[in-house]
């Protein structure tokens, strides 16, 4: 996907050295790549700015919105300046569709001995009076998405190889198909707290090859372990959603599913679904969920709950258990879906039920309700790790991929069904 690699540092950091060469790399494998310099911007705008804080701030300002345009346009493109404003990097995240923030740090003793435009040591001199980082201020990069240290222990070589191994993990397979071909659909911008240890900007993306809709997340699985067990606990506060989703069930489960079933719905949350199950007859039933508090609520609500998730080794006593799996508004949270759904599959009896409900995107795009949780303060219903389905269509696709795909590792029969809902 198309994107904008920031390359920030002070003077005679290396920036347009390695910043040079990583274009030329980067252009070897993707043809629509252009190459700036701040140098060589300042002449193309007419040189009419000066190096004062304000002039080097409307400077950068007219970078950034060159890059985004170019972006829109479907180009790559490798910047390099100083630009050391919060303010201008900010603005950065929140209006170019995708972007890779690379600050080349050197510590000032490394500068002042390279010294390379002579702008130190005139400093120093008492002739330039305007130096970015020594006389001018300077907002270091608070978050950027990498920083190489280039002091000179690696050649610039060996700094280009670290990004470009960077960018390969940094953008995301499709966690259906695999492909890495994939368009920008929306960004997503949102204010998290200091060691959240999840990105505060993530990308919307569609798959290229099979149309899934998922967030292009530079976050680990260990990220997500984090937040899961310490952060995302579901209160009383969306019955209405619960009462629907309910209602919308019943049918199928009046269908499929029998009273005495072995049921067991992962990811229960506030456990509204598996406490309904029980009122309705269901005796068998079963919930987990990796929050500690979700599960203590539950068990003193007199439910069966442990703390798992769908990443836990299945253990002996747990395979060929179940009856019938539920997996409601958790698969869109998904980093690793195949995984999840492959150790489901192990837990279900033969001819056993598996049922999944994700949102449909197409019916909440432009809903603007702010609902306070990582993954859907924006109103967008795009989750920071999962997946979203542009219609049925698009999830009845994938769920005939997954049967062949479980049949494949597992060696057992695997059927979905498919009900609509928000």
């Amino acid at each position: 996907m198309n994107k904008v690699y920031w390359i920030t540092g002070l003077s005679g950091a290396g920036k347009t050295t390695i910043g040079k060469l990583f274009y030329e790399k980067l252009r070897k494998e993707h043809c629509n790549t252009l190459f700036l310099d701040g140098d060589m911007l300042r002449q193309v705008f007419g040189d009419d700015l000066g190096y004062s804080e304000e002039d080097r701030r409307k400077c950068a300002m007219r970078y950034s919105r060159l890059c985004n345009m170019l972006q829109k346009q479907e180009m790559n493109v490798v910047c390099c300046t100083i630009s050391m404003f919060d303010s201008v990097r900010e603005w950065n995240r929140k209006n170019i569709l995708s972007y890779c923030e690379i600050y080349i740090k050197v510590s000032m003793q490394t500068l002042q001995e390279r010294d390379q435009k002579g702008l130190y040591s005139s400093y120093l001199q008492g002739k330039e009076k305007e130096l970015a980082g020594v006389q001018v201020g300077m907002e270091e990069p608070r978050h950027p998405d990498l920083i190489l240290q280039n002091d000179g222990e690696k050649t610039p070589d060996e700094q280009v190889e670290a990004i470009m191994e960077f960018i390969k993990k940094a953008d995301r397979s499709c966690p259906v198909c695999g492909e890495k071909k994939a368009k920008v659909l929306k960004k997503i911008n949102m204010a998290v707290p200091e060691n959240y240890h999840l990105p505060d900007s993530y990308e919307v993306v569609v798959c290229e090859e099979c149309g899934c809709v998922y967030a292009n997340t530079r976050a680990s699985m260990e990220d997500y372990d984090w937040y899961y067990t310490h952060c995302n606990f579901y209160g009383d506060d969306c019955k209405d959603d619960d009462n629907l989703r309910f209602e919308i069930t019943q049918e199928l489960l009046e269908k499929y599913v029998s009273k005495d079933a072995v049921i067991l719905e992962m990811g229960a949350g506030n456990g509204f679904f598996i406490k309904a199950l029980k009122k309705h007859g269901y005796s068998h039933v079963t919930g987990t969920d990796p929050s500690d508090e979700s599960v203590r609520r539950l068990r003193e609500a007199g439910i069966q709950t442990y703390v798992s998730d769908v990443y836990a080794e299945v253990l002996p006593e747990e395979k060929e258990k179940y009856d019938c799996i539920f997996l409601f508004e958790v698969a869109e949270h998904l980093l690793f879906p195949g995984r999840g759904i492959s150790n489901i599959a192990k837990m279900l009896k033969p001819h056993g039920i598996f049922m999944i409900s994700v949102p449909d995107y197409s019916k909440i795009e432009g809903d603007l309700t702010c609902i306070p949780n990582y993954f859907k303060r924006t109103g967008s219903g795009c989750t920071a790790s999962g997946l979203f389905f542009r219609s049925i269509v698009g999830l009845s696709d994938v769920i005939t991929w997954y049967e062949a795909r479980v049949s494949e590792t597992c060696g057992c029969g695997f059927n979905a069904g498919i009900s609509e809902s928000r």
